[in-house]
């Protein structure tokens, strides 16, 4: 009560303060020199009722914050046992199956040093070549995705081959129907796909990874999306988008080509220095 009642009368005295003449001013100067304490000993328990309430919200937003993870956390727990049971399901399946043991892979991680698209070539420059285990038809991936092959190597750098050029083929299969065919680049930002099966169900909007064919990159690896181009054409929307990676992965599977020289195979280009 006493506080509020010094409170009301400090805001009087400031609007007195304002209209008064000097003689009453030089009263008013007195009057806060006598108030000053009393002032002094009312903003003390504000200014920490205020601390405390900023404590608090503080308190608050770390309490929802760890509430969000740990809901996240029992997210990753189930999916955890999930991929545990996929993975020993798959082993079981591949002994059934008398598969042979996959190749391990290798990962040179890349920096793009080089944009060198034009309106028709698409590939970049990195900085990892022969001499750092790169070489010709490797894949090159980013978080989330392929972006393109290797398509010639020099000793300390190498040229990729994005998949939008127009000299791009890369075997793939949607994935909601089981169709196969041919990532072909268009030199634009959606590459279509050619030698569909005239029976095929793709439409829009269906996930497309590599399909493993022609034995220049395994199975699996993520694409794009399906989706109808201007042209009413089936094409693919990439997932990974070169111009906005600073690093890449350059993948190395431990495949060897099993149509060398065929049609899945990289154009020979000249190597440069």
């Amino acid at each position: 009560m006493i506080p509020a009642v010094l409170i009301v009368a400090s805001v009087a005295l400031v609007v007195w303060f304002a209209s008064a003449s000097p003689s009453a001013r030089r009263l008013n100067e007195q009057a806060f020199r006598v108030l000053e304490p009393a002032l002094v000993f009312v903003q003390g328990p504000v200014a920490a009722i205020e601390d405390k309430l900023a404590i608090f919200d503080v308190w608050q937003d770390r309490h929802d914050q760890l509430d969000a993870l740990r809901q996240e956390n029992l997210r990753l727990k189930e999916w955890y046992q999930v991929a545990h049971m996929l993975k020993a399901e798959n082993k079981a399946l591949k002994g059934l199956l008398n598969v042979e043991h996959e190749a391990e892979q290798s990962f040179i991680t890349a920096q793009i040093m080089m944009d060198t698209q034009t309106p028709y070539a698409h590939t970049v420059m990195v900085n990892s070549g022969e001499g750092h285990g790169v070489k010709k038809g490797q894949g090159v991936v980013v978080g989330e995705g392929l972006i393109g092959r290797v398509m010639e190597s020099a000793k300390d750098s190498a040229r990729v081959l994005l998949l939008r050029d127009v000299n791009s083929r890369v075997p793939v299969l949607v994935e909601d129907s089981n169709d196969k065919a041919i990532l072909a680049g268009t030199n634009d930002m959606l590459p279509v796909l050619e030698h569909l099966s005239p029976y095929h169900t793709v439409k829009a909007g269906q996930k497309v990874i590599t399909s493993g064919h022609g034995g220049v990159l395994p199975y699996g690896i993520a694409i794009g999306e399906t989706v109808l181009n201007d042209e009413g054409k089936l094409a693919v929307r990439l997932y990974a988008d070169p111009e906005k990676s600073s690093f890449v992965q350059v993948v190395d599977y431990g495949i060897k080509p099993a149509m060398a020289g065929g049609a899945y195979a990289l154009a020979e280009t000249p190597t440069f220095q």
